[in-house]
């Protein structure tokens, strides 16, 4: 859904559109239609998320990849995808709407939701290095907040090994 943004917030009517095309109708409908109110316009107002939804060269949202390694196939969507010119790597950006409990500082919310979805951003991380064979960056955003986190995934591009398939 973030991706419909650019930097154009939409109006009331298509955002419900949207959330219902994922799902929602009801008390569910209304409940998230306040949660991406309130996401587009952190994101709008937040130079990390005008970043991330910038137009880049290359650049895709909800990029699935098919992958086998020793014979262990893998299939992965991911939320957003570029290649940034300034730090010449590849990016993988995962949102994530979540939001510190109340008595959980931003540091320990970070931690935890770090520990909870490294393991799948390093996943996310080799499939794109295989596949592009260029450095690959990972970062988790936090819309509600807004807050962007680099995760420390050390990676540099290696040779191919696994085929990989993007569509």
């Amino acid at each position: 859904i973030f991706e419909t943004l650019k930097h154009d917030k939409p109006s009331p009517d298509t955002c419900r559109l949207l959330l219902q095309l994922h799902g929602f109708d009801g008390k569910t409908l209304e409940k998230a239609f306040e949660k991406l109110q309130r996401c587009i316009d952190n994101i709008l107002s937040d130079k990390k998320g005008q970043w991330i939804l910038s137009s880049h060269p290359e650049q895709f949202s909800e990029l699935h990849i098919s992958a086998t390694s020793q014979n262990d196939p893998k299939h992965c969507v991911m939320d957003r995808v570029f290649f940034d010119e300034v730090s010449a790597c590849y990016w993988v950006i995962d949102y994530k709407t979540a939001e510190p409990h109340d008595t959980e500082t931003q540091a320990d919310f970070i931690e935890r939701e770090t520990q909870l979805y490294e393991p799948q951003l390093k996943q996310y991380t080799a499939l794109l290095q295989t596949h592009f064979q260029k450095d690959v960056k990972a970062a988790l955003y936090f819309p509600m907040m807004p807050y962007f986190h680099e995760l420390d995934i050390k990676t540099r591009h290696r040779e191919k090994q696994s085929d990989a398939t993007i569509y």
